[in-house]
């Protein structure tokens, strides 16, 4: 199922925020504190995080519009296939603000063990400050919703919300897509032939997967089939791999964007190990 732009669009301007200055109230006159300042909703004043002077923002519309008018340079048919919102009160008074959106390339397109495998960028920004502004490429499941990581072998930018900062051409990343795809595809099949371990599990577990998902991966991959209509086995790493790609993209992902991005990269790491046999 894919997305309408306007009405991410129209979800992402809820979303705005705006600057405002830090007063001292508690003196008889109000001055103004210096070395901070509040990042606030536009839709009703609360704030979301105080932040230095040197932050600034990026409008999480900016960087949606930005990178459709980039796609459309590049004459690339694309389609929106996932769109991910982190807009909830925090603890310690800190409200999130960050999004993932990912934009699927319909024909830049593998086939590996009956899956079809589609190219992806994926845009992530935030204003709370648990994101640097990144795009990068991935690849796409088409049954269910889960997307891995491709790491940071082509087009990846990533730059901190201070100062002034310029989009990215990704137009050479483009051109390589489909080589890096037959690639990952290749991988992909690697990872059917190798057995789930002891040692893959404990790896895992070592990597900050929870003890309690790895050590239940038969109920796991039965909430898998139910969410997806597909029965994959944890008995080899490739059913390990979908599982927990989609443990990280529908349940971490929503209530933290960034650990879901950190983990699926480790993840991929790690499976690139154990398909060379390290």
């Amino acid at each position: 199922m894919s997305l309408r732009k306007e009405a991410v669009i129209e979800k992402l301007e809820d979303l705005k925020v705006y600057e405002k200055a830090i007063w001292d109230m508690e003196n008889q006159e109000s001055n103004v504190i210096d070395g901070y300042k509040a990042i606030r909703m536009k839709r009703d004043d609360a704030v979301v995080r105080i932040v230095s002077p040197d932050y600034n923002t990026i409008q999480h519309v900016d960087a949606f519009n930005q990178t459709i008018a980039d796609l459309d340079k590049l004459g690339l048919n694309y389609v929106i296939r996932d769109f991910k919102v982190n807009d909830f009160e925090g603890r310690n008074n800190k409200r999130h603000n960050s999004i993932q959106a990912t934009f699927e390339f319909p024909g830049i397109q593998i086939n590996v063990e009956g899956h079809k495998i589609t190219a992806t960028l994926e845009l992530f920004n935030s204003n709370d400050t648990t994101l640097m502004f990144t795009r990068k490429f991935g690849a796409f499941f088409e049954k269910g919703n889960s997307h891995m990581s491709t790491g940071k072998k082509l087009f990846y930018e990533h730059f901190k919300h201070v100062g002034a900062n310029d989009f990215g051409n990704m137009a050479d990343a483009v051109a390589e897509l489909p080589g890096f795809l037959k690639a990952f595809g290749e991988m992909i099949q690697k990872t059917t032939t190798v057995k789930t371990s002891n040692a893959i599990t404990r790896g895992l577990i070592e990597l900050g997967f929870p003890a309690r998902l790895i050590d239940n991966l038969e109920i796991a991959s039965e909430k898998y089939q139910d969410m997806v209509g597909e029965k994959i086995s944890p008995e080899t790493l490739w059913g390990v791999y979908q599982i927990l790609v989609n443990w990280l993209s529908n349940v971490v992902a929503k209530t933290n964007i960034k650990r879901a991005d950190k983990m699926g990269a480790v993840l991929y790491r790690f499976v690139r190990l154990k398909v060379a046999g390290i």
